[in-house]
């Protein structure tokens, strides 16, 4: 990523991992259940700069990472360029039955529950990296319940920002993860290895007909690159200067109003900079009250209490 970043500085990596849970059927295995479950994020914490708790410092240090391998992995911090890429199966989630066996237990929580708890311990936007499932109706089925959970995901405020079918024609060996040479075909394509659609390619394509319209991201026609739509913006700015107004400081929202030109200049100032303007003129105007640099928000401090309400 150093040395691509080096080139494209402007670069983004969608990355793919397992999601994953563990379900302990037994009260004496919650220990085993937590600490494999927390385990299972240690290769995201490392790569986007997470501090780890105390037990995985020690699960690293107790197999073989040195400390400086550790502070290098926090010194290198390229989250903002990352796309966290999570894959999800029915095998994805594992029972625990004993101290050291897991097995298959289905899609218990399914996608939705597992992807909203990678979403609040990163903080990025997601993307479904792979799923799939064998058979003709039982893959069509799980390809619609893959994609309502991503869009219940996405109602509920997570960025997610892709879907992936794995993969477009059907795999080899891939049953047994590769790890046998049986030159046995695995039906999860979409394609077969004749090129001959399948039912769940049809449904696929539907999908994508049904929904091309959908921004990439679920809170607007933004982009990961971040292009600016001044019109969006400008409204959410008029509702903003609404709060400003009730505090006592319109000048400041008049001077920086969205439209005002000038014959020496007709361009329209950026809204970062009129709020920076306003959040350090704000103490002034108003002790009480302070004002964050973006629309989303604002703040009230009064003495120790604290809190935010959205527009």
């Amino acid at each position: 990523m150093l040395a691509v970043l080096d080139v494209r500085p402007d670069a983004l990596f969608i990355q793919s991992e397992s999601s994953e849970y563990t379900h302990g059927c037994h009260p004496d295995f919650a220990d085993e259940a937590e600490m494999l479950n927390e385990r299972k994020f240690l290769s995201l914490d490392l790569n986007y700069g997470r501090r780890v708790s105390s037990g995985m410092y020690e699960y690293l240090r107790d197999n073989g990472m040195s400390a400086a391998e550790y502070e290098f992995f926090l010194r290198h911090n390229l989250r903002e360029h990352c796309i966290l890429g999570n894959d999800y199966y029915a095998s994805n989630e594992l029972l625990l039955i004993d101290e050291t066996t897991r097995v298959y237990g289905g899609d218990i929580f399914s996608y939705y529950v597992l992807t909203k708890e990678y979403y609040e311990r990163f903080n990025l936007p997601v993307m479904n990296t792979e799923t799939n499932m064998t058979g003709g109706e039982n893959a069509v089925n799980w390809m619609w319940k893959i994609w309502a959970n991503i869009q219940r995901l996405r109602h509920d405020g997570v960025p997610v920002c892709g879907m992936t079918w794995y993969s477009l024609i059907d795999q080899i060996d891939w049953d047994t993860a590769l790890r046998e040479d049986n030159n046995r075909v695995h039906p999860v394509g979409l394609f077969d290895l004749d090129r001959q659609i399948r039912p769940v390619g049809e449904a696929y394509r539907k999908l994508i007909e049904q929904w091309s319209f959908t921004p990439l991201l679920p809170n607007g026609p933004l982009t990961l690159i971040g292009e600016w739509n001044v019109a969006a913006e400008q409204e959410k700015y008029e509702d903003s200067k609404k709060y400003f107004v009730r505090f006592g400081i319109d000048r400041l929202v008049r001077r920086f109003r969205f439209g005002t030109t000038t014959a020496a200049n007709d361009s329209i100032p950026a809204p970062g900079q009129a709020l920076r303007f306003i959040k350090r003129k704000s103490s002034r105007a108003n002790g009480v009250y302070g004002c964050r640099a973006d629309f989303g928000a604002r703040e009230r401090r009064n003495g120790d209490s604290f809190s935010r309400q959205k527009f």
